[in-house]
């Protein structure tokens, strides 16, 4: 099932251009089918869905094997995720296998009009029908990267 994910817009970007390959989050419960997608809203002053990034695993691990293991692919320091995720016992790696970038920005105004749906504070699932409206949407004249991803 894919998904609608809000994110700050300096980490929206850098996942979109392939340098972000790993977006770290306190809670993200959910198993990976092969053709999950992570719709990317780029919160405000973006306040846009710009692109959407393939889910290629999800890992739930303890605070330290997280950062351990995906660090160095969240771009982001050791004191803001620690920051971040306070005394969590378990967070969650989403890592992301390929990224495209919408020419056409789907703001929060043509959301709420078109499907009547206002950007997450976090995430949220979309339906089938959702997605392909915003695929449809975005997609035209957009740019597409594939970048492997080494843990």
């Amino acid at each position: 099932m894919d998904i609608l994910i809000s994110i700050h817009p300096h980490f929206a970007e850098s996942i979109l251009r392939g340098e972000k390959t790993v977006e770290l989050r306190r809670s993200f419960r959910r198993e990976v089918n092969k053709t999950d997608r992570l719709f990317i809203y780029s919160t405000k002053p973006v306040a846009s869905i710009v692109g959407i990034a393939e889910i290629r695993d999800i890992d739930r691990d303890s605070v330290d094997n997280i950062w351990a293991k995906y660090g160095h692919l969240a771009r982001i320091s050791r004191n803001y995720f620690m920051d971040y995720v306070g005394d969590l016992p378990l967070v969650s790696a989403i890592c992301l296998a390929k990224t495209e970038i919408f020419e056409n920005r789907i703001t929060s105004y043509i959301l709420k009009n078109n499907l009547s749906m206002v950007p997450p504070q976090s995430y949220r699932y979309l339906t089938p029908d959702e997605s392909a409206w915003i695929i449809n949407a975005g997609k035209q004249n957009s740019h597409r990267y594939e970048y492997s991803i080494s843990a």
